[in-house]
């Protein structure tokens, strides 16, 4: 054996680049890889995002990764971008990045462009929306044309890819997302008694940062309708708006107390225990503009919870043609509305659909899936190079 065969090799290491440290969809998505990365293959990770310190350094410390919180890039002059793409290429050298894997569009671009100016062996473009991205600039097609690896988390994602970058949909590899739910820290009377919710009380819960992509306003104007409906039979109903509050909460906490929804409308903020309120939740609920593949969909359904939704492709792929009943057209908060009462008046029903829900993430939406497909595609693109 010479001797340079002796040394032994250093374990890959991985880079993932977040559009932010708050704990959102992606992210979430991130993290449960990360763990796979670092659990299952040995793998060296390390998690950066992009803004203020957040919940995902946290989160990524407590599983042993490091977690790191880099500037915004610019969006405005020119020269300014030159410098932060510099800097940012100095900083992936420094980590000794193997491959890059950024989330979502500007992590996606900008990566796509340095990745093999900072000494890395594989970059992945990591598509995690559906439909509603602006037509590609020439930097992100330039990006798109330099990245080895093209994964979507959704089939209608892969779809719009192909189409808005024209490229043959054979690049694109769809791999689902995973969902794992926590052990609840509080169980279910303890939730209700934070709430302010006694055990006749009918719940629905929405997991959503509050944020222009979500239509937490239509989901607001049919629980109007829903509090009148169920107070003619002397029914107590209450919404939880569970997120991060972003760019639309004020408007929604507004347009809540305009609709005289006070009393039965919870905002709660980002919270820690979800599988906690999940099970303190008698429905899920998800109203949105467009989507990917929507991780609080995925996860009222981990939970054993039936789903009322916008009818919009990306919840249609995650609760599949059961769930297809449910789900009520854009901006529509009649319909809406007429599917949580129906659920609402029908326990027997929303157990049974829950069931069915339950089955289908874990059969579809597995972590280990999804961190096996993706480690998969890591090897086979890693060994050609």
């Amino acid at each position: 054996m010479r001797a340079r065969d002796a040394v032994p090799r250093r374990p890959v290491r991985f880079l993932f680049v977040l559009p932010s440290l708050q704990l959102g969809g992606a992210e979430r998505q991130a993290l449960l890889l990360a763990r796979h990365l670092a659990e299952r293959e040995r793998a060296d990770v390390q998690v950066w995002g992009f803004g203020e310190p957040g919940p995902v350094v946290s989160a990524a410390e407590r599983l042993g990764i490091e977690g790191r919180s880099v500037p915004l890039p610019p969006g405005g002059a020119r020269v300014d971008q030159v410098r932060f793409t510099a800097w940012f290429v100095r900083q992936v050298r420094r980590a000794a990045a193997d491959v890059l894997l950024p989330y979502s569009r500007v992590p996606n671009r900008l990566c796509g462009l340095t990745w093999r100016w900072a000494g890395a062996r594989l970059c992945v473009w990591n598509h995690r929306d559906g439909g509603n991205m602006s037509a590609p600039t020439r930097a992100d097609r330039w990006a798109m044309r330099r990245t080895p690896v093209v994964v979507s988390n959704s089939r209608h994602g892969a779809e719009f890819l192909a189409r808005a970058y024209a490229i043959p949909l054979s690049r694109i590899a769809v791999v689902h997302n995973g969902v794992e739910l926590a052990p609840a820290r509080d169980d279910r009377a303890a939730w209700r008694a934070r709430l302010g919710a006694g055990e006749r009380t009918f719940v629905a819960s929405m997991l959503a940062n509050l944020t222009s992509n979500k239509d937490h306003a239509t989901l607001l104007r049919a629980w109007r309708t829903v509090v009148d409906v169920m107070g003619r039979s002397r029914l107590e109903a209450l919404l939880v708006l569970a997120g991060f509050p972003g760019e639309t909460a004020p408007a929604l906490e507004r347009l809540a107390a305009d609709l005289r929804l006070a009393a039965s409308v919870r905002f709660t903020g980002q919270i820690d225990d979800v599988t906690g309120l999940l099970e303190a939740s008698d429905l899920g609920v998800f109203s949105s503009r467009h989507e990917g593949s929507p991780n609080g969909v995925l996860e009222c359904m981990a939970a054993g919870l039936a789903v009322v939704g916008t009818d919009i492709d990306g919840i249609r792929e995650a609760v599949g043609e059961a769930g297809y009943p449910y789900l009520a057209p854009s901006g529509d908060h009649e319909s809406f509305a007429g599917h949580i009462l129906a659920l609402a008046n029908d326990p027997a029903l929303r157990t049974e659909i829950g069931r069915e829900n339950r089955g289908r993430v874990t059969s579809i939406f597995s972590p280990t899936r999804m961190g096996a497909r993706m480690a998969g595609l890591f090897a086979a693109h890693l060994e050609q190079r």
